[in-house]
């Protein structure tokens, strides 16, 4: 997968939004006319606005993303408000990029293929929002990076730290299992066959070739119950 992850300053507390400022709702409809699959989600308290770069080049998720800041711009998100965004592989990744990765007039970052981990490594661990219990305790082992974190080994984190800081240490690693966008609906069942006469004067020849596509419909149909 590949994600964009798209930030602005006036996101910090979902709920209190400026008056002027739309809706998170109706601003992911908007980038559904550029994206194939959007999403609202939180980071903390914070909003940000996912989309899906699935299937995109380099070139193509960086293009994406710059095509959404401006989007978002023409709907008045600009100054102080401004969008960052940030493109990974990984969720975490991106949201970093996005939220503290991008500032002034570097609006875009994008995390090179493969480099998540390395990436994420370089941030704080206050960066990933995690619960503020756990802070002594990562202090006390001396422990204060994402990198720092990543490079113990699970055993050693339950047993020193507990089960709970677990989820905390795979996000360190760039091992990030939410699920950002729903499930893609399965293709309804189809069947396709390339014409390469163009020339039809026997209408019994067009009725095969449609009774036999329907079979194939009808065939899948019936496997799939």
């Amino acid at each position: 997968m590949s994600f964009v992850c798209l930030w602005s300053p006036a996101w910090r507390t979902v709920g209190a939004l400026p008056p002027s400022h739309p809706p998170l709702p109706e601003i992911a409809a908007t980038l559904l006319a550029r994206a194939p699959r959007v999403a609202i989600g939180k980071v903390g308290n914070q909003g940000v606005i996912w989309a899906d770069a699935h299937g995109f080049s380099v070139h193509g998720k960086a293009a994406l993303a710059a095509e959404l800041i401006v989007m978002l711009e023409r709907r008045g998100i600009t100054g102080q408000h401004q969008v960052h965004a940030g493109v990974a592989d990984t969720p975490v990744a991106a949201q970093l990029a996005a939220v503290h990765g991008a500032s002034g007039r570097r609006q875009l970052v994008v995390v090179p293929p493969g480099t998540d981990r390395a990436y994420v490594a370089l941030f704080p661990l206050t960066t990933l929002n995690h619960d503020p219990r756990l802070r002594p305790l990562f202090f006390g082992i001396g422990v204060t990076t994402c990198g720092e974190l990543a490079a113990l080994d699970r055993e050693s984190i339950e047993v020193r730290l507990g089960a709970q800081s677990v989820p905390l240490w795979r996000l360190a690693r760039a091992d990030d299992p939410r699920l950002i966008f729903s499930s893609a609906p399965p293709d309804a069942p189809h069947a396709s066959l390339d014409w390469v006469e163009y020339a039809l004067r026997d209408p019994m020849r067009l009725l095969f070739v449609l009774n036999n596509l329907i079979e194939r419909v009808c065939t899948t149909l019936a496997t799939t119950g």
